[in-house]
C-alpha cells in the first residue's frame, strides 16, 4: 500500500494566532501505485482555535511519476513541493523551504531518478546505459541479461520474506550438536545403542569384565579347564624335555639309520659348510677367514683355465647393483629398504628379492592430508577428534575398563575378561544338587488339598477367634444387630432382623402383623395420607419403609405426578442402623417418569424383604413431582417431630448430582422436609 505521512502546522498573524483559518491543498497530477489512483484534486483544512491544523499527504518517492502538490495559505500565498517518504510528522515549513526543484532528486519519483541517473545520454544520463524503463514496479537492466538490480520497497520485502534469516543460518552451521541427527550407522562406526544388546558388542563393567548376562553358556569355566587340565602334562616339564638337547631318549647312530645313505651333512670334517654362494659349476674352498667352506669360482675349469669376465648395468633409468669386479669378484650393491614403510625380503626358494610396500606403516602423516568422511576417512588429525566426527568408540575402549569386551576367534569373550564372580555350569550343577525341583515345589503350592494334613485342632478350632463374613457360602450384612436381633436371610444376604418368636428387641412395627396377599401392592409406609412434592434433580432422598411381616416382592413402583420430558428415577433399599439408612440391600435401578402416572420396575427374580425397618432410595435426574406421605401423626410418631405441635417430621437426603449406581454405604444430610416419597411393592 502506499505511504502517508502527516503534515501539520502552525499559523501566526501580527495580532496572534491565526484561528478558523483554511489551508487549501491541491493535487496538481493524477498519479498511481499499487493498484490506487490518487486524483488531481483539491481539499481544504482548518487551524482550530490555537492555529494549528494537521493532514496526510501521499508520499512522493513511491509513485511512477512525481506527486506534486500546491499549498495555498490563509493570506493567499501559496507554494509548490513533494513528500518525501517517511514515517514522523513533517511541518509544512519544511516542506515550503524544500520547494519544487527539479535538479533535486526528490523532485521526482524514485524509479524515474534512477532511470535518469543510469539511463543513456541522450535521456541525460551517464555514457554506458545500463537500465530500460521501468517493469512491474521495478528496473531492469538491459535485455541481455533478465535480472533486476533495483526493487521498490514492497517488493524488496516480498522478496526477503521468503530468504533464510541470517542469525538462524549462522545459528545452524554453529550447532555442534547434530542438528541433522547423522547415526553412528549412517558414518560406518559402531551406535552406542549395540552395546549390550542382542548381534550388537559386549560392555565391561567398572572391572573390566563381561557381566554375567552376555555370557555364552557354552564358555569353558574354570573348574571345567582344571578338570580337563588335571589328566595333561606339566608345560614346564614339557618345555624341559623339549629343549634337552642331550638325547634324553638314549637314541644310538643304528637306530638312526647310521648305515643308511640318508643323511644331508652341514659339516665335513667338522667344518660347517656355507651354501649361500651356492652356484652351478663352483667348488667348495675352504675360507681361513671365516674357518668355513664356502662355494668358489673353479678357477682351473675343466680345461685348466677360464674367461677374464666382466658385468656392468644397463638400462636408462634407475640406480645399477653392480659395483666393481675386484680380481676374479664381481661386487653388487645391496639393495635396503630407505623406511620401514618399505620391506625387501630374499626369497631363497625363487631366487628373487621381493620388495614390497609395509602397508602397516603407512599414515596419513607420511603420505600427506587428511581423508574426508565421504571418502572413507575421517577429515581429522588425532584420534579423538576422528571419533568425534564420526560418533564412534574408540578402539582404546576394547578390553578397557568400563569400555568393550573383544571376542575371540570363536566368538566368545576370552577368559581374561570374565568376571572371577561369575557362576560357572559346574558350580550352578553343584549348587543345585541339594535343591528341590522346581515342578515339585510349584505342584505342591498349587496343592489346596491340605498337603500337610493339617488338622482343625492345629489352626485352633476350639478358640474363639473366627470372624465369619459368610454362612455356607451366604454372605452377611456388616450392619451392627441390637439387643435381641437375630440374622434372617432376604434372599440375597443374612441380615439383622427381629426375632419374631423372642422376647422382643430391635424395631418395633407400626402396625399389628399381617400376611400380604399375593398379587396386590402395598404402600412402604402406613401413612393415613398421601400428599405431592418435587425432588430436585440429583438429591437422594431418603423414605421410611416399614415392612409389617415377612414380604417377597415381584415389582416396585413409585407414583408421578408431575412428568419432565426424557426423566428417569432410580430406585433402592437400604437397611436401618440407629434410626438413619445405613447399608444398601439392593438398587433397583431405573424407571422412566416422562407421563404420570404409576411406574414400576419388574425384578429380574423375586426378594424376600424380612420383617423390620427400612429406607427406601429415590434419584431423579430431573425435576418431577411424585405421591409423598402425608404430614400426619403416625409419621411423627414413626420418625419423629423438630418441635411440638409442628407437622414437619425428619427425613435424610443428599445431592450427589450424577444419577449412577446408588452409594454404599448411604451417604445423608438431615433434613427437616416432609417430602417422603412412597415406594409400591407387589407381592408375591
Amino acid at each position: 500500500m502506499p505511504t502517508f505521512r502527516k503534515i501539520v502546522a502552525h499559523l501566526q498573524g501580527v495580532g496572534g494566532v491565526v484561528a478558523r483559518s483554511p489551508i487549501k491543498v491541491q493535487h496538481l497530477s493524477r498519479n498511481n501505485a499499487d493498484g490506487e489512483i490518487f486524483l488531481a484534486s483539491a481539499d481544504t483544512f482548518y487551524t482550530d482555535l490555537n492555529g494549528d491544523c494537521e493532514f496526510t499527504l501521499w508520499c512522493n518517492e513511491e509513485g511512477e511519476v512525481a506527486s506534486q502538490y500546491r499549498i495555498t495559505l490563509p493570506d493567499e500565498s501559496f507554494f509548490d513541493t513533494v513528500v518525501p517518504v517517511g514515517t514522523s510528522d513533517l511541518e509544512l515549513s519544511v516542506l515550503e523551504d524544500g520547494g519544487v526543484d527539479s535538479s533535486d532528486p526528490q523532485y521526482t519519483s524514485l524509479i524515474s531518478f534512477i532511470l535518469s541517473e543510469i539511463g543513456d545520454v541522450g535521456s541525460g544520463g551517464t555514457a554506458t546505459p545500463i537500465a530500460s524503463p521501468t517493469v512491474s514496479g521495478k528496473v531492469k537492466i538491459d535485455a541481455v541479461a533478465g535480472d533486476p538490480v533495483v526493487y521498490l520497497k514492497s517488493t524488496v520485502d516480498t522478496l526477503l520474506g521468503s530468504k533464510a534469516n541470517t542469525s538462524a543460518l549462522s545459528a545452524h552451521i554453529a550447532d555442534d550438536l547434530n542438528p541433522h541427527e547423522v547415526t553412528a550407522i549412517q558414518v560406518g562406526a559402531i551406535p552406542t545403542s549395540e552395546k549390550g544388546v542382542v548381534n550388537g558388542v559386549a560392555t565391561l563393567n567398572g572391572s573390566g569384565t563381561i557381566p554375567d548376562n552376555q555370557i555364552a553358556s557354552n564358555i569353558t569355566r574354570d573348574t571345567e579347564l582344571t578338570s580337563a587340565l588335571g589328566s595333561k602334562a606339566d608345560s614346564s616339564a614339557l618345555s624341559a624335555h623339549i629343549a634337552d638337547a642331550l638325547n634324553p631318549h638314549v637314541v644310538n647312530a643304528t637306530q638312526v639309520g647310521k648305515d643308511t645313505s640318508q643323511w644331508n651333512a652341514d659339516r665335513i670334517q667338522g667344518v660347517t659348510v656355507d651354501d649361500s654362494a651356492k652356484a652351478n659349476g663352483r667348488v667348495l674352498k675352504f675360507n681361513s677367514g671365516t674357518n668355513t667352506l664356502i662355494y668358489a669360482d673353479d678357477l682351473l675349469g675343466e680345461a685348466g683355465g677360464g674367461e677374464a669376465n666382466t658385468a656392468s648395468n644397463v638400462g636408462v633409468g634407475g640406480v645399477g647393483i653392480f659395483k666393481q669386479k675386484a680380481g676374479v669378484n664381481f661386487e653388487l650393491r645391496n639393495i635396503n629398504a630407505g623406511s620401514n614403510r618399505i620391506t625387501v625380503t630374499l626369497d631363497a626358494t625363487n631366487n628373487e628379492v621381493d620388495i614390497d610396500v609395509n602397508q602397516a606403516n603407512l599414515t596419513l602423516t607420511s603420505i600427506g592430508g587428511t581423508l574426508s568422511i565421504a571418502k572413507g576417512g575421517t577429515g581429522a588429525t588425532t584420534a579423538g577428534a576422528a571419533l568425534t566426527a564420526l560418533g564412534a568408540i574408540a578402539s582404546t575402549e576394547k578390553g578397557a575398563n568400563n569400555g568393550l569386551a573383544t571376542l575371540d576367534s570363536g566368538g566368545t569373550i576370552p577368559d581374561s575378561q570374565i568376571p572371577a564372580s561369575i557362576t560357572r555350569d559346574s558350580e550352578l550343577t553343584s549348587g543345585l544338587s541339594g535343591k528341590a525341583d522346581a515342578s515339585a515345589l510349584t505342584t505342591h503350592i498349587a496343592d489346596d488339598d491340605n498337603p500337610h494334613v493339617v488338622t482343625a485342632a492345629q489352626v485352633g478350632n476350639a478358640t474363639a477367634q473366627w470372624n465369619a463374613s459368610a454362612i455356607q457360602g451366604i454372605s452377611v450384612s456388616t450392619t451392627t444387630p441390637t439387643v435381641d436381633q437375630v440374622l434372617k436371610y432376604n434372599g440375597t444376604i443374612w441380615i439383622p432382623a427381629d426375632d419374631e418368636e423372642g422376647s422382643g428387641g430391635g424395631s418395633t412395627p407400626a402396625i399389628i402383623n399381617a400376611t400380604y396377599t399375593s398379587g396386590l401392592w402395598y404402600y412402604s409406609f402406613p401413612a393415613t395420607a398421601t400428599t405431592t412434592a418435587g425432588f430436585n434433580a440429583g438429591w437422594i432422598t431418603y423414605t421410611p419403609v416399614v415392612v409389617r411381616d415377612d414380604l417377597t416382592i415381584s415389582e416396585v413402583g413409585i407414583n408421578v405426578t408431575t412428568f419432565a420430558a426424557s426423566s428417569t428415577v432410580r430406585i433402592g433399599l437400604y437397611t436401618d442402623a440407629n434410626g438413619q439408612p445405613n447399608e444398601l440391600v439392593v438398587d433397583f435401578g431405573t424407571v422412566e417418569a416422562t407421563s404420570n402416572g404409576g411406574k414400576n420396575i419388574v425384578l429380574g427374580s423375586s426378594l424376600l424383604i424380612p420383617r423390620g425397618f427400612y429406607w427406601g432410595a429415590i434419584q431423579s435426574d430431573t425435576n418431577v413431582n411424585l405421591t409423598t406421605i402425608s404430614s400426619s401423626p403416625i409419621t411423627q410418631y414413626q420418625l419423629g417431630s423438630s418441635s411440638i405441635g409442628t407437622t414437619n417430621f425428619q427425613g435424610y437426603r443428599t445431592n450427589v448430582e450424577t444419577v449412577a449406581a446408588l452409594p454404599d454405604p448411604a451417604i445423608i444430610t438431615l433434613t427437616n422436609s416432609g417430602a417422603a416419597a412412597l415406594l409400591w411393592f407387589k407381592s408375591v
